[in-house]
């Protein structure tokens, strides 16, 4: 990322943050030491969803997640209550685990976010009558 361009900083204590102009949306970075942390969220195991989406049973469900990956990184919770402001069907399950409502609901997809990390973690992708025969608390992501 190019911080020379339409970037100011600002030394707070020993933290410089920069503000920087990325597809026409203010993102704030901060650097700690060597390290530059941006501040949005960031989907791993995005690749899970593309081998979901290539199976017959899901192929419908192929753009709306495209378009939920998009909204995603772009987005910047601290929260889910910050979440749910977004996507108020989603289903707050913990602090960290939420179900989507994905193509009018005929598809549930469930996540771990991180909020502080600004990480997304795909869990499970399924039908609606999939998700009625599993528990969202238990299940984990298998390889």
């Amino acid at each position: 990322m190019d911080f020379n361009q339409n970037r100011k900083s600002i030394q707070v204590e020993r933290t410089v943050v920069r503000f920087c102009l990325t597809q026409n949306k203010l993102k704030y970075v901060t650097l700690y030491g060597n390290f530059f942390y941006l501040h949005s969220m960031s989907v791993v195991k995005e690749k899970t969803l593309t081998d979901y989406c290539s199976q017959n049973k899901f192929r419908l469900a192929a753009e709306p997640l495209k378009a939920w990956v998009y909204e995603t990184k772009h987005s910047d919770w601290n929260s889910a209550g910050e979440l749910k402001l977004k996507y108020r069907s989603a289903s707050i399950i913990s602090s960290k685990r939420v179900v989507f409502n994905i193509k009018g609901n005929n598809y549930r997809l469930i996540v771990d976010i991180e909020f502080k990390l600004k990480i997304v973690f795909i869990v499970w992708l399924g039908t609606h009558e999939d998700y009625d025969k599993i528990d969202a608390k238990m299940i984990r992501y298998e390889n």
